[in-house]
C-alpha cells in the first residue's frame, strides 16, 4: 500500500516536471538534454529516494549507477573526455553490481526491508547475470527470490509431492524473472507493479487444490509466470 502511494505521488511530480519543462517554466537545462533523459533520470533518482526510505541503503550504488549511464555524455564534456564515452556500458553494470554487493556483505543491517524478515537461508538472489533457481517442493514452503539487472529463470522440483498452499516471495528490479509453474498447479499473483510488467498464463489463474502463492513487487522489470 505504502509503496503504491509512494510511486503514484512520484508518477504525478513527475508528469509536472515534464509538463513545466517543456514549457520551459523553472528548468534551465542545456539543449542537448533530452527529455528522455530527463524521465530516465528522473525515474533513477526516483528509485535512489525509495531505497532510502526502505532503508535499503546497501542498493544505492544500483540507481547512482543509472543516472551516471544517462548523462555520461554530459559527465565527460564536463571532464574534458573527448570521446564523449567515459567507459563501456557493461563495466557501469559491473562496478554497480560489485558496490551492492560489497555493501551488503559490509553493511547487512541496511539491506532490510519486507525480505529482511525472512530466513537468510529462503534468500535467492541474482544480480546482473543469467541464472537458474530450483525451490523444491517436497515440503510447504516460503521462498524469496531477488533479481537486479539480470535474467532469472525459477523452476520447481519434486512437484508431485506438492500440497499446495506455499508462498514465493519476489523482488524484481530492472530485470526479466520467468517462473515455470507446473501445468497442474494455480496461482495467486498479488505484486506491486512498478512501471513493469507481469504476465501470467490464463490457465494458471484458474481455482485448484494445488495452489501457490506470489508475492512481492516489480520494479521497472518483467516478470513471466507461465506453465512449465
Amino acid at each position: 500500500m505504502k509503496s503504491r502511494i509512494f510511486w503514484g505521488i512520484m508518477m504525478l511530480l513527475l508528469a509536472g516536471g515534464l509538463i513545466l519543462s517543456a514549457l520551459g517554466v523553472g528548468f534551465p537545462l542545456p539543449a542537448d538534454i533530452s527529455v528522455g533523459q530527463i524521465v530516465l533520470g528522473l525515474l533513477c533518482l526516483l528509485w535512489a529516494v525509495r531505497m532510502c526510505t526502505d532503508r535499503r541503503l546497501t542498493e544505492l550504488p544500483l540507481p547512482i549507477m543509472g543516472l551516471v549511464m544517462v548523462f555520461e555524455g554530459e559527465l565527460a564534456m564536463a571532464l574534458n573526455i573527448e570521446s564523449g564515452d567515459i567507459a563501456p556500458w557493461w563495466l557501469f553494470v559491473l562496478v554497480a553490481v560489485l558496490l551492492t554487493w560489497g555493501l551488503k556483505l559490509l553493511f547487512p543491517r541496511h539491506s532490510r526491508g519486507w525480505k529482511g524478515k525472512m530466513k537468510s537461508g529462503l534468500h535467492k538472489k541474482t544480480l546482473g547475470a543469467s541464472a537458474v533457481r530450483y525451490f523444491d517442493c517436497a515440503a510447504p514452503f516460503e521462498e524469496y527470490i531477488e533479481n537486479n539487472l539480470g535474467t532469472c529463470t525459477v523452476y520447481f522440483t519434486n512437484t508431485e509431492l506438492y500440497v499446495g498452499g506455499s508462498t514465493l516471495r519476489i523482488e524484481n528490479n530492472l530485470g526479466a524473472l520467468i517462473i515455470n509453474v507446473p501445468s497442474d498447479w494455480c496461482v495467486s499473483v498479488s505484486t506491486e507493479n512498478n512501471l513493469g510488467s507481469i504476465k501470467t498464463d490464463a490457465d494458471l489463474e484458474r481455482q485448484g487444490s494445488k495452489l501457490l502463492f506470489i508475492v512481492g513487487e516489480n520494479n521497472l522489470g518483467s516478470v513471466v509466470i507461465k506453465k512449465a
